[in-house]
């Protein structure tokens, strides 16, 4: 047997609905569903007629549709396995049982399982499916283990190989993990290292004595106590924070130079020379055509507004030059901005901005934005905007009634408005009759008529509408038609009168004329209520005892009929 899985129901048991013969891959069941609820599935052994004798067959189901309830084997060596009674497949009539029951597929499947990783005895694992013995890891496999010799092997081999290489400013070096220590010590009064558990600690002892050749670059903070023992050569660029203490005298061999006025050589500058510089400096300034100097050892710079004109304010290191509440002075060029309070002056230029105040003067150029005041002067341009004056023309100014039609400049009087609103009218029509609506003295009116038209005035609007309810007399279509707007049905026929109808007796609600043939009348029936074909011999309610007529077609001589009670001769 091979090694696999097979699927076990502790009470599985359904019966086939159809007959299957002894070579047949394929047979339906009547559920797939056991006792339990729980679903069979594949693979899985099952017994057919397992209570007999002579027709009991086992067979390995390799995949099953639920939805159609179809077992199916992947090829004839699937049917009778160990246990059946015969060695070839059997046939199975419909509603023969169908049971799964422990068999010994089962367990040859497991052992099947266990053997491949296990010996016989059950004492080792020797390599198969899951298991590999490779010293060297080559597979590299994520579906198997390895075995204990392999592992070990394999990390002796790799931490043996492996080493740590470190260099220095000069010189390489490495060392072996798997045998080796890497020592890092510092030098005694220069360097100290301290290992504690995984951290390694480098630095500067308490006392430190080294020669240092070469330049010392950055700040030294803190005290310098004792002597220094050992040369310094080079530069020592940087701050010194602390007391360096040295001797109150120069070096021997040091002279101080008194140095004059630009020598810059690096001799050590005495009080003297320092002060013959500072009283060299001064501060050049100009206005643009005069120039002065600030002497800084001895002067003091002022600056200084004009009253009514500029202020110089001076709060620590800081000027600030501005204008004053009030301004006394000639402007000369464009002033833009607000004038609050009274120019007096002429100004010539274009003033942009409000000027609020008097202006006694010429104003020569555009005035952009508000004047709020008095203008004492002729005004030569075009005024934009609203001029709000006295009630009453200004002097010299005299105003002229001007003649309907003038649309010239001059100002307007109330007699001349008077004039032209008098002479203005609305004339208004219906298209046959027209009127005339006086503006000054009277008012146009739209009125409608109760029952008809509504108008409604709200505002500037005149709604006109019609109302809920209209009541009035309609002339159009119902006076001059000639056929119904909406055709009516009569006897299932539409009429909308336009023309005669025709009625036929079967469109009659009373008459039925279904399965009429020749030599039949309509014959009345009390039961159905309605006239239906009838035979001619049986229309006896058309005929009155034992009487003779005549039936003639029109074109022959006619046929005379002689009728009693119990038959009809010509």
């Amino acid at each position: 047997m091979t090694a696999q899985e097979t699927n076990l129901l502790n009470a599985y048991e359904t019966t086939l609905t159809g007959t299957i013969g002894a070579s047949d891959l394929t047979l339906t069941v009547n559920s797939v569903v056991d006792s339990a609820s729980n679903t069979l599935t594949a693979p899985c052994y099952l017994v057919l007629n397992p209570d007999s004798a002579t027709n009991r067959e086992v067979i390995l189901v390799t995949s099953i549709n639920v939805g159609t309830k179809t077992l199916t084997l992947d090829n004839i060596n699937k049917r009778f396995l160990t246990g059946s009674a015969a060695s070839s497949g059997l046939s199975h009539a419909s509603g023969s049982v169908v049971r799964m029951s422990p068999l010994q597929q089962h367990i040859e499947d497991l052992n099947d399982r266990i053997d491949v990783n296990f010996n016989t005895a059950g004492t080792q694992i020797v390599a198969g499916n899951a298991v590999k013995d490779e010293d060297d890891m080559s597979s590299n496999s994520a579906v198997h283990v390895s075995t204990q010799q392999s592992i070990k092997a394999y990390v002796d081999s790799q931490v043996t190989a492996q080493d740590l290489d470190f260099t220095g400013t000069s010189g390489t070096g490495q060392v072996d993990l798997d045998s080796q220590t890497l020592n890092i010590v510092g030098t005694t009064n220069e360097i100290e290292t301290v290992a504690s558990s995984q951290t390694l600690t480098i630095g500067l002892p308490s006392s430190i004595t080294v020669n240092v050749t070469g330049n010392l670059t950055g700040n030294v903070t803190g005290d310098v106590t004792g002597d220094v023992t050992g040369n310094v050569t080079g530069n020592l660029t940087g701050n010194s924070t602390g007391t360096v203490q040295a001797s109150s005298v120069l070096a021997n061999g040091v002279t101080a130079t008194t140095q004059s006025s630009g020598d810059n050589s690096t001799k050590v500058a005495t009080t003297a020379y320092v002060d013959t510089v500072t009283t060299a400096q001064d501060l050049d300034i100009t206005d643009g055509s005069t120039t002065s100097a600030v002497d800084l050892d001895s002067q003091t710079l002022t600056i200084q507004g004009t009253t009514n004109e500029v202020e110089a304010t001076l709060s620590g290191q800081t000027f600030t030059i501005g204008l004053p509440s009030s301004i006394t002075t000639n402007v000369t060029g464009n002033l833009t901005g607000n004038v609050t309070g009274n120019l007096t002056g002429a100004v010539t230029g274009n003033v942009t901005g409000n000027l609020t105040g008097d202006v006694t003067g010429d104003v020569t150029g555009d005035v952009t934005g508000n004047l709020t005041g008095n203008v004492t002067g002729n005004v030569t341009g075009d005024t934009t905007g609203n001029v709000t004056a006295t009630s009453v023309l200004a002097s010299g100014v005299t105003a002229t009634t001007q003649s309907a039609g003038d649309n010239s400049t001059k100002v307007a009087t109330t007699a001349y408005v008077d004039s032209v609103s008098v002479d203005d009218n609305l004339t208004v029509g219906d298209g046959s009759a027209t009127t005339v609506v006086d503006l000054d003295t009277q008012q146009l009116t739209i009125a409608g008529t109760a029952n008809e038209i509504e108008t409604t005035a709200t505002a500037q609007t005149l709604t006109i509408s019609l109302p809920a309810t209209i009541n009035a007399n309609t002339t159009g279509n119902a006076a001059t038609a000639t056929a119904l707007a909406t055709p009516r049905a009569i006897a299932g026929n539409n009429f909308d009168g336009s023309a005669p109808i025709t009625i036929a007796a079967g469109d009659l609600s009373d008459v039925s004329t279904s399965g009429v043939s020749n030599d039949q009348v309509l014959v009345y029936n009390s039961t159905s209520s309605q006239f239906e074909p009838g035979s001619v011999g049986s229309a006896t309610a058309l005929i009155d005892g034992d009487s003779d007529f005549t039936l003639s077609d029109g074109i022959a001589n006619g046929i005379h009929y002689e009728l009693d009670n119990t038959d009809m001769a010509d």
